[in-house]
């Protein structure tokens, strides 16, 4: 089934609020005998769903980063496509790729196990 796609989208909703948006495309791209599936999502958090997440990652076991940065597809992304931070987001980026990469060496030992 060449050039086949599916796009969709779902809302979620937590105790009656709107928490996120997401777009979501599925492609089937098929050769002799096999499809291949890529699934693509794209997700908008909406205000508070990040505080709300964390309690749930938390509960899963799952590591979470302080640090959270709003960004502005105007204002952040040229053509809305290339990621290209106001001078304002740089501290907070760097901030919060700095807790990713420690988060990750912190649990180096327990994916190698």
């Amino acid at each position: 089934m060449p050039d086949r796609r599916i796009v969709y989208v779902y809302e979620s909703t937590v105790n009656d609020l709107l928490r996120w948006t997401s777009l979501v495309t599925v492609q089937l791209d098929g050769e002799a005998g096999s499809t291949d599936l890529v699934w693509t999502e794209q997700v908008a958090f909406l205000a508070r769903a990040v505080e709300h997440l964390r309690l749930i990652a938390a509960g899963l076991q799952i590591a979470t980063v302080r640090t959270q940065l709003n960004l502005s597809l105007i204002n952040d992304f040229e053509s809305f496509t290339t990621f290209v931070p106001t001078d304002r987001h740089t501290a907070t980026l760097h901030q919060m790729l700095t807790e990713v990469i420690e988060w990750s060496g912190a649990l180096a030992p327990l994916r190698a196990a």
